[in-house]
């Protein structure tokens, strides 16, 4: 593998892009910099450019795969989280791979977002091969957690293909709920990156009696510490994405080899399909309409039907509480709660616990009325039930406590 360019655009900054040289082993050749669109077609003539996604716009989960079939990961794994995600999935963009023990990982972004963040390139003719979720381009910290703390955002990683980005001030919440499902005798440390001076990161683990790797923030951030793993690759957001003019710009021996590929392929795949076509095609018209019929009977509920076997045996789970870990956990629960709580200014958060699959909260309210649109917010739009503990009023505000789990 040859060396690549990874380019972290600059928000803000319309004419420069940080940029750092990775080598073929993965790691950092050379200094961060920052250069020009101009200079950067330069750079590009003889690398591939690898383009940094904002942690806050990609989502990392794991997802369960149906068991005894074998199945494309990216196609199903949408309609096994869809009931956990706020946004519509036709406007997201989801890449998987499969992992052990029947389960993918993997990254979901909305597709115009990565648009955006590639258009400034293509407008100076760049192309990216890669686009790589920034929580995995911190270095892997085998047993432990990786974290940097810059302009008032933690970005971590806690696993191979496990991270996030979030504000300072709600990270100790969301690492605590995380950290509650880990095995402290495994956790072998932490390697934090924070401002000179400061050590609020640091100190959160520390007194959880974690060992703390602690080190000032680099310069250049993120760029002067990334590393290039597998599981970043296998992630990558450009995989089956639509980008305009981004096809049209990439390299002749790209396209020559792809075409290739694809032509030794269709010729297989035709010469196979001319044998096996009209045997086929009655006996699956009949399987496919008795499935589905069969499907609608037993659940009749669901109004969509995609592949009947895949959703079957997901409901099939949920209603024998094979995937409460997966509905229930606290990412998960957290995550509806947040999107309502960054909705909404006239909530503020005072504090978070997560015990036996429900999240216990405890907020300050301007009014009852803004609890309650934040009650039927929740149980009209992610299923799940709210619970208001109480309610006291302390200096014409509302201090509520609230439980929030699953729908059963």
């Amino acid at each position: 593998m040859a060396d690549r360019l990874l380019v972290k655009p600059i928000a803000g900054d319309s004419r420069r892009v940080q940029v750092a040289v990775i080598d073929k082993h993965g790691q950092l050749s050379g200094q961060t910099r920052l250069v020009s669109f101009e200079e950067l077609a330069q750079l590009a003539k003889r690398q591939d450019l690898v383009v940094v996604m904002p942690g806050e716009n990609v989502l990392l989960r794991e997802a369960m795969l149906p068991q005894g079939r074998s199945v494309n990961a990216n196609h199903v794994v949408p309609w096994i989280l869809e009931d956990e995600l706020v946004e519509d999935i036709e406007r997201l963009h989801f890449v998987a791979t499969k992992t052990e023990n029947n389960t993918a990982v993997v990254a979901i972004a909305n597709a115009e977002t990565i648009r955006q963040q590639l258009k400034p390139l293509i407008a100076h003719k760049l192309f990216a091969r890669f686009v790589m979720p920034e929580p995995l381009l911190l270095p892997l910290n085998n047993g432990g957690w990786s974290v940097m703390e810059q302009d008032g955002q933690v970005i971590f990683r806690n696993g191979e293909y496990e991270g996030g980005k979030v504000r300072i001030d709600l990270f100790e919440i969301v690492a605590a709920g995380l950290l509650d499902e880990t095995d402290h005798d495994h956790l072998k440390s932490i390697r934090v990156w924070e401002a000179q001076g400061t050590d609020r990161i640091s100190r959160f683990f520390k007194l959880r009696g974690y060992q703390v790797n602690r080190q000032d923030l680099p310069v250049n951030g993120l760029l002067d510490t990334a590393e290039l793993g597998n599981a970043a690759y296998k992630l990558n957001l450009l995989n089956r994405l639509e980008v305009e003019g981004q096809s049209a710009g990439n390299s002749k021996k790209y396209l020559v080899a792809a075409i290739v590929i694809l032509g030794l392929a269709f010729m297989v795949w035709l010469g196979d399909m001319a044998i096996q076509y009209q045997k086929l095609k009655h006996k699956q018209s009949q399987i496919a309409e008795a499935s589905e019929t069969a499907f609608r009977k037993a659940f009749p509920q669901v109004k969509r039907v995609v592949d009947p076997v895949v959703q079957a045996k997901q409901q099939l789970e949920k209603r024998q509480g094979l995937s409460d870990s997966d509905n229930k956990g606290f990412l998960s629960l957290m995550y509806f709660f947040g999107e309502e709580l960054k909705n909404n200014r006239k909530l503020k958060l005072s504090s978070v616990q997560y015990r036996k699959e429900q999240l216990n909260i405890r907020l300050v309210a301007d009014s009852i009325a803004t609890v309650e649109t934040l009650k039927n917010n929740l149980e009209n739009k992610n299923l799940l039930q709210v619970e208001i503990l109480s309610t006291t009023t302390q200096d014409k505000a509302i201090d509520t406590r609230l439980r929030i789990r699953r729908m059963p």
